[in-house]
């Protein structure tokens, strides 16, 4: 067992089993009697200590599982104990996997305010003293972990069994590829035992997907080496079995992998049963939690290929892309309506998320996948060592949903909220957010833009998943009761006075905008860049590119809107090139994104989920948090909420005027509930459909199609 994976574990534990590790570790590590007096009236401790003549020890001992605030509660209750208890030590002990750094400044703190000695021991310390002093299977046993059940070699969940088995996240594992043969080798004997020598070796090789004689002569090689390490021995009958170290090691990672699977299982069940009455069992949780695994695996790799790694080919994260659509086909037939399958998929990938059994497996896939090295190390397409090192341009389309959060909290939709977490990520890993004049322009007109929506019959539910950020803001927070200016237009003066003051010149009218977003953008870590003049012969090349993606992915794109992102491209590229930096542009926009696989560009282009679960590799396994695969996952509810929304940020581009006519707004009413319910939801041309009905209706009531393009945003 190795410690991250221990880590991992403990990190998720509840309040009763973190407390009966605790125990285990003050009794064996500590030699003294841990006694649990934790409750009302307890004077600040959890724990009372017993030396071993029967005395008190002058000692607090507080746990948590709380995950915030938790520097504050140390404080205060350790302050609480030396009041109440008169106490000369005090030990504080949290599931939140505080670093060391965190931990030595917080004992600092409070040896310094308060006069006691103060220890913190985070779970990675946990996990150290439970594996050095070999109380795993106490620690299993306090808990009540299932043994093992009995499996197949290859069996529904094979794949997921072994990779949570490597201990391949271990500071000892020096040589990866070694550790890889030795960990399968044990899995194998553990599941199929006893074997000759060339029947073990001839699992193995199957197993991983090997047939070269160069491997093949390793796997021999290991084996003779685990026989040195005393982790295999032979048999009576000349066979080979696991030594009983090895193989108490590894019935204790398969009690760990048991008892995660079960706190899923019992999570899947209670939403099935719960939310849609029907019966779910251990085999139904074990089949769709090995789709969900699969298709977290196959997130994964795609967004590592994304950055144009080379990644080696591996069977046991080589998996078909159809996973959701499995567990789609396997929750309808188990008694899930359609209309509701998406929304119980989006559940059992929420339970799924952070969970501690699908980040072991996932996060191992992707370690196989870039033998041992950071993602970010090993990436064509990002071409730099350090995080630190990279200079991230953020596209409007997530700019806005930034400048929104400075002054206003709360969720609103999944695009806006994954936004504001990859910004906070760039100035968290060191990175340099930036944005240039042109993208400041597009955020102004979006500003602008949604002034129109005052004229409206809204649906605040709907416009929360509006094109534009602003809209989408401050319904989406309206409609959960959230503190907002009571109008919209004294919302939206709140970004930038000036929008209350209508102009007649609408470019002067938006530069007067950009200030006040420059300097909220300014203020909160994004700064300005400064993009130089291109001309059309320099982007040539770029505008041909940017062209033919458009018109591949069936696009369309105001012109100027185009230039904007050709001169992102460009500038980006040219500092890649001639300057030896590194860039990346976070967007959502769709053309960029496809822009930025074309050969001809050097730098990275991404969405903001990607980005996150990019960046998780520089987090510890029991702090990672994939998000990709969930946000690429949307509800029905969200899919029909945000077509009617497409009809509204429709119409406001060209109509703003008109839909003060009540005739005119009963009537937008009407269509947009048809459009609706004639569309297909799940077609990938969606929105064109819904544009080209919207054009039409509006056409139809005499509404031109033509407007400023200093007002032109993209939707």
């Amino acid at each position: 067992m190795d410690q991250e994976t221990l880590t991992n574990h403990i990190v998720k534990l509840g309040k009763h089993q973190f407390n009966v590790a605790c125990q285990l570790i003050f009794n064996n590590v500590f030699n003294f009697h841990a006694i649990n007096v934790d409750g009302k009236n307890d004077g600040g401790t959890d724990f009372i200590g017993i030396d071993k003549e029967g005395k008190r020890r002058k000692v607090a001992y507080q746990l948590t599982t709380q995950k915030t605030d938790i520097k504050r509660k140390a404080y205060r209750d350790s302050k609480k104990a030396l009041d109440k208890l008169g106490v000369e030590s005090f030990y504080y002990v949290p599931t939140y996997n505080l670093d060391e750094i965190e931990s030595r400044k917080l004992e600092a703190d409070i040896t310094n305010e308060l006069g006691i000695t103060a220890s913190v021991f985070n779970p990675t310390v946990l996990a150290g003293f439970i594996i050095n002093e070999n109380l795993l299977n106490s620690f299993l046993d306090k808990l009540n972990y299932p043994l093992p059940r009995d499996h197949k070699l290859k069996g529904p969940d094979f794949r997921e069994r072994a990779l949570h088995s490597y201990s391949m996240f271990s500071k000892d594992s020096k040589d990866l590829k070694q550790g890889i043969y030795d960990d399968t080798i044990l899995f194998i004997l553990s599941e199929k035992s006893p074997l000759s020598e060339d029947d073990l070796e001839s699992e193995a090789l199957k197993f991983l997907g090997i047939d070269n004689a160069v491997e093949n002569g390793l796997i021999k090689k290991r084996i003779g080496g685990l026989f040195g390490n005393e982790k295999l021995k032979w048999n009576d009958q000349k066979q080979i079995v696991l030594a009983d170290n090895a193989n108490n090691d590894v019935i204790s990672r398969k009690r760990i992998y048991e008892a995660e699977l079960n706190t899923l299982t019992s999570a899947q069940t209670d939403l099935l049963r719960d939310e849609y009455q029907i019966e779910w069992t251990f085999e139904d949780s074990k089949k769709v939690s090995v789709w969900i695994a699969e298709a977290f695996i196959s997130d994964r790799i795609s967004n590592l290929e994304d950055l144009k790694i080379s990644l080696v080919a591996h069977p046991l994260y080589k998996v078909g892309g159809d996973s959701t659509n499995k567990i789609r086909s396997y929750l309808i037939n188990n008694g899930v309506q359609k209309k509701d399958v998406e929304k119980a998929i989006v559940s059992l990938l929420e339970i799924a998320t952070g969970h501690p059994l699908i980040n072991k497996i996932t996060r191992a896939s992707m370690y196989l996948a870039l033998e041992g090295a950071d993602p970010i190390s090993k990436s064509k397409a990002l071409g730099a060592n350090r995080w630190n090192e990279f200079d991230v341009m953020i596209e409007p389309s997530v700019a806005i949903p930034f400048i929104c959060s400075q002054l206003y909290s709360g969720y609103v939709n999944r695009f806006f909220n994954l936004s504001v977490k990859a910004i906070n990520r760039i100035n968290e890993i060191g990175a340099k957010a930036c944005i240039p004049y042109f993208y400041i322009n597009e955020c102004a007109g979006h500003l602008l833009r949604a002034r129109k929506y005052m004229y409206f019959d809204i649906d605040e539910k709907e416009l929360q998943f509006s094109s534009n950020a602003f809209i989408a803001n401050y319904y989406g927070l309206k409609s959960q009761g959230k503190k907002v200016p009571n109008t919209l237009i004294e919302y939206l003066s709140t970004f930038s006075p000036a929008i209350k003051s209508e102009r007649k010149n609408v470019k002067d009218w938006i530069r007067s905008l950009m200030t006040d977003l420059q300097t909220t953008l300014n203020n909160s870590g994004v700064d300005f860049v400064h993009v130089p003049t291109f001309s059309a012969d320099d982007c040539v090349d770029f505008e041909k590119e940017y062209m033919f993606q458009l018109d591949d992915h069936k696009l369309e794109k105001p012109k100027h809107l185009i230039q904007h992102d050709i001169w992102a491209l460009k500038h980006t590229n040219d500092q890649i090139i001639n300057s030896n930096q590194h860039w990346i542009v976070l967007t959502y926009d769709k053309s960029l994104i496809s822009f930025s696989k074309a050969e001809i560009y050097n730098g990275h282009v991404t969405t903001p989920a990607k980005f996150i679960d990019i960046t998780e590799s520089t987090k510890p396994l029991s702090e990672t948090h994939f998000v990709s695969l969930l946000h690429s996952v949307a509800t029905f509810s969200e899919r029909t909420l945000s077509a009617g929304a497409r009809v509204m940020d429709r119409i406001a581009r060209y109509a703003s005027d008109d839909v003060q006519n009540w005739e005119f707004k009963e009537e937008i009413k009407e269509f947009k509930s048809e459009i609706i319910e004639s569309l297909d939801l799940d077609s990938i041309e969606i929105y064109d459909e819904i544009d080209k009905k919207t054009d039409e209706f509006l056409k139809k009531h005499g509404v031109k199609l033509q407007i400023d393009e200093s007002e032109e945003i993209d939707l």
